[in-house]
């Protein structure tokens, strides 16, 4: 089951990820993962317990809303593809 709500901080929440585009986005899958998923599981903030080194993604651009930015485009590359591939001839 699809999370209906993903969370960037308490500030931006995104909800309804399952109406009928956030689903169209989600059947774009590379190597087992939409786009979507391949954010949430590389963009987050995590401590290197060994050297205490934080790897804070936040920190990759000078734009404060690099990683927000990115889930609008994530979707439309999704939506677009889907749409390619359905045009494409079968079999």
């Amino acid at each position: 089951m699809l999370a209906t709500v993903l969370s960037l901080d308490s500030r931006y929440p995104l909800e309804d990820a399952t109406d009928s585009k956030g689903q169209d986005a989600f059947r774009y899958v590379v190597n087992g993962r939409s786009p979507l998923e391949w954010l949430v599981e590389r963009y987050y903030r995590k401590l290197d317990k060994a050297s205490g080194i934080i790897d804070d993604p936040n920190l990759w651009s000078d734009d404060p809303k690099y990683i927000f930015n990115l889930i609008p485009r994530l979707v439309s590359v999704a939506l677009r593809t889907n749409e390619l591939v359905a045009l494409l001839p079968q079999g």
